[in-house]
């Protein structure tokens, strides 16, 4: 087979694990060895799959230009907001970004090359040579490195910093105390009033957005949190939530909050994002909460899809207005759910959903589901959920059918942005809602202490 020319060619095993990527070079009769013998090629100029096909490896042929960057360079907020752009490179040594992200109390430190190692580069930097073992094709990932910024006094714990809560995103008024009896530390409350600016309001919007989608088995508020229990469905559903201002000692509400949690059965977690005052995960942290299960929150303006030409799907797709028994029954299977508490409880969860609904499903040649999807349609915006597509149907462009399906829907019914959240480590999902073109907003994720 010839391949026509095109700006790379990108090619990976039958695992999906990349085995090269080959441009300015014609591989004319040339064997590619890769862990398998058959190699799927993507055919694009920013490797994310438009098209793929299968060829095998001893019958390649392939004509390619040099036209397109031979290096990437991607930054990731590592939970703040703001990262640059993806930087392109078409030749070393190449400059990093002088732009750096933002974190609500912590200082930006630099960039590393994986989320948990130190500084590797500086903002601006030049970089001459890179480590193949840093790259993930040709492409370098770098994350934001933080310091957290004192919320308390160490030589007296509990007495609250003024200066820690004078961070970019927030205004807030001095931290109070509550007194105890004599000779015991004052206990550290929680800053009573907060004012948003703007980039962090948005952040309040995605999170409120994303609390009214899905809502949970049971729930209760207490002093500013919100206790969310489904028997350990998933962690976003089980988990306490910041939403408001508190008054309360952190110490006093989280041992309140454990309690609650053993009688419930379930593990104790607490959703950390950009609006979680961090003297709550600093307590956490000595308390021995480990960190689990990052999520990245994105965003895209539906004004910027244009009226790009959609691929015909490869299987039909059926949309609706509610979610309806073989949906559920479908996303069930795909899911691979057998637990009896989640099949008894989660769909009382889908019926309890307060807000219009935008349901999609992919029909196999049978006639059963092998695709799931789902909208939710809130104050302008449509949240995109429950994207599954059958093991044997994957491949063939259903997932990015089924999310474009949402995202036209959701603007013929009004919406004007859409919102997302994706395991920060499923780059395959990634690759899909960033060709989209979602952008990362900002990262949560959860503090989890399994025995208490």
């Amino acid at each position: 087979e010839v391949v026509s020319p095109t700006d790379i060619i990108r090619v990976t095993d039958g695992a999906g694990r990349p085995a090269g990527v080959y441009t300015g070079k014609l591989l004319s009769g040339q064997s590619v060895t890769v862990n398998s013998r058959v190699v799927r090629v993507y055919l694009d100029s920013d490797e994310t799959g438009l098209g793929a096909w299968g060829f095998n490896v001893t019958n390649l042929t392939t004509v390619t230009t040099n036209d397109a960057p031979r290096y990437s360079v991607r930054y990731y907020a590592n939970g703040g907001v703001n990262a640059p752009k993806d930087q392109p490179a078409h030749e070393l040594p190449l400059t990093l970004s002088d732009d750096v992200p933002t974190r609500e109390h912590y200082e930006f430190q630099g960039w590393a090359t994986d989320r948990d190692s130190g500084v590797t580069y500086q903002p601006g930097e030049v970089i001459e040579t890179l480590d193949s073992n840093t790259l993930i094709g040709r492409r370098l990932d770098l994350f934001a490195v933080w310091e957290r910024i004192p919320t308390y006094n160490e030589d007296n714990r509990g007495t609250a910093s003024a200066a820690a809560y004078s961070g970019p995103a927030v205004v807030a008024p001095a931290e109070t105390t509550k007194t105890t009896p004599a000779n015991a530390n004052p206990i550290l409350v929680e800053r009573p009033e907060t004012t948003y600016d703007k980039d962090v309001l948005h952040i309040k919007t995605v999170e409120d957005l994303s609390l009214n989608a899905w809502p949970s088995h049971q729930m209760q508020v207490y002093d500013g949190w919100i206790l969310r229990f489904s028997y350990f469905y998933t962690h976003r559903t089980n988990c306490v939530e910041t939403i408001g201002p508190a008054q309360l000692p952190i110490a006093e509400k989280v041992a309140y909050c454990e309690e609650v949690y053993r009688k419930w059965g379930t593990p104790c977690i607490f959703k950390i994002s950009p609006l979680t005052t961090p003297a709550l995960e600093l307590f956490l942290e000595e308390r021995g909460y480990e960190e689990q299960h990052r999520v990245d929150n994105m965003v895209l303006d539906l004004a910027s899809c244009g009226d790009a030409p959609v691929k015909e799907p490869a299987l039909p797709l059926v949309v609706g207005d509610r979610v309806d028994d073989e949906w559920l029954d479908a996303l069930f299977e795909l899911k691979g759910v057998s637990n009896a508490d989640h099949l008894r409880v989660v769909p009382s969860m889908y019926a309890a959903i307060p807000k219009d609904e935008i349901t999609v499903k992919v029909l196999d040649r049978e006639g059963h589901v092998a695709g799931t999807g789902l909208g939710i349609l809130d104050r302008g915006y449509v949240g995109v959920y429950a994207i599954h597509v059958r093991e044997d149907c994957r491949r063939q462009g259903l997932a990015e059918a089924i999310v474009r399906t949402i995202l036209t829907e959701g603007a013929r019914q009004g919406a004007t942005k859409a919102y997302l959240q994706v395991v920060s480590d499923n780059e395959p999902a990634r690759r899909l809602y960033e060709k989209l073109g979602f952008v990362s907003e900002y990262e949560c994720w959860f503090r989890v202490k399994e025995s208490l």
